[in-house]
């Protein structure tokens, strides 16, 4: 499988400026902290179709998250993973600041499911997620830039609180503890 670029797409509003991009822009191989396998956001990838039937297609029971499991799967069958830069493509980010709450929520609601699907490879009974934490204590500290104009802290403590948010949810919903 293969990652390329992501980049935004003629961003209007303020959010859609300073709101983080898929992947950062994908310009590296992504990784969460559940598994130390790597995985590529589906919004700029290409897999052969081999590899895909191999591992079994997609769960659908994950709602978010398909890129991670994929990759995982592929990963765990030695399937490698990489990122051609040449490859771009142009993404539109999330207009408001309700939509950008509501996907970062998603994402962490099913980040618990893949928590709860890998479980018996992290051998671990429940995990805590520093990213979200260092995220919203980084953008506390860094209110500063809001007299600069650069309204990107508030943008991370909102992604941080939807990590949360949805990290509990989702740790309840699918029985199992990751927050």
């Amino acid at each position: 499988g293969c990652g390329g670029r992501i980049k935004r797409y003629e961003p209007k509003t303020r959010i859609e400026m300073y709101g983080k991009n898929l992947a950062w822009g994908q310009t590296e191989l992504q990784y969460l902290q559940i598994l130390h396998l790597p995985y590529v956001v589906f919004a700029n990838s290409g897999f052969l179709r081999k590899a895909l039937v191999d591992v079994g297609g997609f769960d659908a029971e994950l709602a978010s998250g398909n890129d991670v499991d994929i990759c995982w799967r592929l990963g765990v069958k030695n399937y490698k993973i990489g990122i051609c830069l040449s490859a771009i493509v142009f993404h539109e980010n999330r207009k408001t600041i309700k939509d950008y709450f509501k996907v970062y929520f998603r994402y962490a609601k099913y980040q618990s499911l893949l928590f709860k699907k890998y479980k018996y490879m992290t051998k671990r009974k429940f995990m805590i997620n520093t990213y979200s934490m260092k995220l919203f204590f980084n953008a506390i500290i860094k209110l500063n830039y809001l007299l600069r104009g650069n309204p990107r802290p508030l943008y991370d403590i909102v992604e941080a609180t939807a990590l949360i948010m949805g990290h509990i949810y989702g740790s309840f919903y699918f029985r199992t503890i990751y927050i």
